[in-house]
């Protein structure tokens, strides 16, 4: 055991609730305050002018809006495995001889899954999967 653990445990009950507590706080607090502060440097950026890159899809403005924001480089990859799972079809955006086997198939198969029990588009569910998991590596990490 390390010494925060062992403070911890030498801790009476009602304490020691405290302390996961504040500690739990703690992390939701900076999981909540970094998103927010991404989101927003994110839009600032958009706002500012970046290139129309019309051969990528459901790029056809780049509007300061947040599901542009978060639609950028491999998630098209991601999303196309969630969508209709690896193809030997080379997507428009990408050069001739380029394939999705390179994408490990757990976070399009858990967009899928997220997609399919709520309802929502594989761009939802992969920002959804994607923060989920951040939050509990960051509980982990801690």
């Amino acid at each position: 055991m390390n010494a925060d653990a062992e403070a911890v445990a030498a801790l009476p009950a009602d304490r020691s609730e405290q302390v996961a507590f504040r500690d739990a706080a703690l992390i939701v607090g900076c999981f909540v305050l970094s998103r927010l502060l991404l989101t927003a440097v994110g839009l600032l950026l958009l706002r500012s002018g970046p290139p129309h890159i019309a051969s990528l899809p459901a790029a056809t403005s780049y509007a300061a809006a947040l599901p542009d924001l978060y639609l950028r480089w491999d998630s098209f990859w991601y999303i196309g495995i969630a969508q209709q799972g690896y193809t030997t079809t080379t997507p428009p955006w990408v050069e001739a001889g380029s394939t999705a086997y390179a994408f490990y198939p757990l976070y399009p198969a858990l967009m899928w899954a997220v997609g399919e029990l709520t309802g929502w588009s594989s761009a939802v569910a992969g920002l959804v999967v994607s923060n989920v998991s951040l939050l509990a590596a960051l509980f982990v990490v801690y």
